[in-house]
């Protein structure tokens, strides 16, 4: 089944190849070649490094943090990409003011300041209710100190045993 996929996307991407090439003082070919080398250089040589470089940080948060972190970074760096060319103006000519007429980039800075907000009042509310819900218990303290599964199991020589609060080396 794969294969018949592959095969009807080589022959879409032929015909937009096709196109291309038989349309070529409108579709312009050189403009579009530079145009997609570019893409290919941005994302592989600065949006891969970035993301690798949040998610290296992102995973040595406690798990209860991790989802709303992910899930601002995901947002905010979607709002970004599609609004930068509003905020690099592209498109806006001298002749016609009422193209792009607003602080692209000052709105931009205020969307991402609110998602932050947001995620903020969210991991503030985990913390909270982790703590109330867990208060005084072996759990509670171990959600305290940043861990997400107080209860693990840990080899021990051969066995494998359940370490619950105090059992817990360091507990």
């Amino acid at each position: 089944m794969k294969v018949v996929g592959y095969a009807i996307g080589v022959a879409l991407v032929a015909v937009g190849f096709g196109g291309l090439l038989a349309h070529a003082a409108d579709t312009q070919p050189v403009g579009w070649l530079t145009w997609f080398a570019g893409a290919v250089v941005v994302h592989d040589f600065l949006f891969v490094p970035v993301v690798l470089a949040l998610a290296a940080l992102v995973v040595r948060l406690p798990l209860r943090y991790r989802t709303p972190v992910q899930s601002a970074a995901v947002i905010g760096g979607t709002i970004t990409i599609v609004s930068l060319p509003l905020v690099l103006g592209f498109g806006k000519s001298a002749g016609n003011p009422s193209q792009l007429p607003l602080d692209y980039g000052r709105n931009l800075l205020l969307v991402l300041a609110a998602i932050a907000v947001v995620t903020a009042v969210v991991i503030a509310g985990r913390a909270l209710s982790a703590r109330v819900r867990h208060r005084g218990s072996a759990q509670g303290r171990a959600w305290d100190r940043g861990e997400d599964h107080p209860n693990r199991r840990e080899r021990s020589g051969g066995a494998v045993r359940t370490t619950r609060g105090r059992d817990r080396p360091g507990g």
